[in-house]
């Protein structure tokens, strides 16, 4: 029974790691969006926005008592809701209307009484100290000072005629008592010097604005994070997938590539990557070295039980580097004195003779299809070590058919009598079903994934086709990881500067 290697989705788990990861990995976008949020709302404040001008008086609400204690107590607790009655009726233009024909206010804007009272209105605010209190406030706004102060006198003029009211109250008598109610001055304004200057703040906007673009900016790359499915590093590996990474190979410049090449084939999936001689030897870095090693460790843990495992390097997608991470495994294990086979089983778009930079043109295709009967007549030996390799020969019209036949089973079979480790190279496991037909054969799956190149989505869809026919997956292989950008640079310095 298969394990299951594919982590079950249970929503998007946000934590403070993954709120800092997005910060880091979108820095520069998320700050140059907060300074220029910022520097367009203190432009717009500097250049558009206008000064303002404010006016504001104060009334006490106050009634004017008969000689009578049981109006005087209910009067006094009811100059607070008089207070709150007249600040409603101030939104509702009552004591404007009063203000516009006291101050004729109509003939000073120009406009006709409807009109002006419409605009007074909206330059009028009116509210109480506090719930309790008996003082409320009358605040007149605007861009034009003089149009400020002739409201505002207008205003402050009739507030107290327009309070003024009969409150009739029982006396426990028969007949009324009448208390008079008005509004008395706590503070007026006098003339323009009591007017106050409202300057916009520029200081205040700028970081209105900065907070405001790094919110948007944050929520939109945090939106992007989550729904990226691209393959970055390991970590992209361990949090989508319960399958160990078994190995994490650095980006690797042979001698047939250049780093203008490199980039171009990681922004175009359709640049042809140069694999000349990309072969392990003296003249690689050693965090390629280090890295196929530690490779080659985890595959030997991996198979301790099997006298001659078989595995198949396989992806999601061409263009991975699958062919030279296969080549490189099968040189690693030759090179610890194991005796090592790699065969070319991507019929299809064979790579290894430009990995090799050879010319081979018999392999296995013309073995499996009769027309070489012998098979040792096309296994090539490699270098000093114990490395074999079959190529995959001419490009079979039925390469499927051909892999999953009884004579590749029976070809394997007696291999594994010679070799101590046999690694295939296989087609990618989401294009073409080439490494389900050879399950049966397999001890395990090798799945590498490129960074910045392959689909988490894609990985899933392979592994699941790789599951449905029995397969075991051993492990992922992250390859062109740039060491700079994940940290991975100064733990290989350490060891090459000792």
């Amino acid at each position: 029974m298969n394990n299951e290697i594919i982590k079950e989705s249970k929503g998007i788990e946000i934590s403070i790691a993954t709120l800092w990861s997005v910060f880091v990995k979108f820095i520069w976008i998320v700050c140059i969006a907060t300074v220029v949020a910022g520097a367009l709302l203190v432009g717009y404040t500097s250049f558009f926005t206008k000064t303002k001008y404010s006016a504001t008086v104060r009334f006490n609400v106050v009634n004017i008592l008969p000689d009578n204690p049981y109006i005087a107590d209910t009067m006094i607790t009811a100059a607070s809701s008089i207070a709150g009655i007249y600040v409603e009726a101030a939104q509702d233009n009552v004591p404007v209307s009063a203000a516009v024909k006291h101050g004729k206010l109509d003939d000073y804007f120009g406009l006709s009484e409807k009109d002006t009272i419409d605009k007074v209105a909206k330059m009028i605010s009116a509210k109480k100290d506090s719930p309790e209190s008996t003082i409320f406030s009358i605040t007149v706004t605007s861009a034009n000072k003089d149009d400020v102060l002739k409201v505002i006198t207008a205003v402050q003029e009739v507030t107290p005629d327009t309070l003024t009211d009969m409150n009739i109250v029982p006396n426990g008598y028969e007949g009324e008592t009448k208390v008079t109610t008005t509004a008395r001055p706590v503070s007026l304004i006098n003339g323009p010097e009591d007017i106050v200057t409202i300057n916009p703040s520029v200081i205040r906007n700028g970081i209105i604005g900065a907070l405001v673009g790094f919110c948007v900016s944050y929520l939109v790359c945090f939106i992007i994070y989550i729904n990226d499915t691209k393959v970055y590093d390991d970590a992209t590996i361990k949090k989508s997938f319960e399958s160990p990474v078994i190995g994490i190979i650095p980006t690797w410049i042979a001698p047939g590539e250049d780093k203008k090449t490199i980039n171009k084939c990681k922004n175009n999936n359709n640049v042809e990557r140069k694999y000349i001689e990309k072969i392990i030897n003296e003249k690689t870095p050693f965090a390629v070295t280090e890295a196929f090693n530690t490779l080659r460790t985890n595959l030997c843990y991996a198979t301790v039980e099997s006298k001659c495992p078989v595995f198949a390097v396989t992806s999601d997608i061409s263009g991975v580097g699958k062919s030279v991470v296969s080549v490189n495994i099968a040189l690693s294990m030759a090179m610890l004195g194991k005796k090592a086979l790699v065969i070319e089983c991507d019929l299809r778009r064979p790579k290894f003779n430009m990995v090799f930079n050879t010319n081979v043109s018999e392999g296995l295709a013309e073995v499996l299809s009769g027309m070489t009967p012998d098979y040792k007549a096309v296994i090539k030996k490699y270098g000093e070590y114990n490395l074999n390799v079959i190529f995959a020969g001419h490009t079979p019209p039925n390469p499927n058919e051909l892999l999953g036949s009884e004579k590749m089973a029976k070809l394997v079979a007696e291999l594994k009598e010679i070799y101590d480790i046999i690694i295939i190279d296989t087609p990618p496991a989401f294009e073409v079903s080439d490494v389900c037909v050879l399950s049966p054969i397999l001890d395990g799956n090798i799945i590498v994934a490129r960074s910045q190149h392959s689909n988490v989505n894609s990985l899933k869809t392979s592994i699941e086709a790789i599951h449905a026919v029995s397969g075991k997956i051993v492990g992922f292989v992250v390859n062109d990881i740039d060491p700079k950008q994940h940290g991975y640079e100064k733990n290989y310095e350490y060891y090459t500067k000792a």
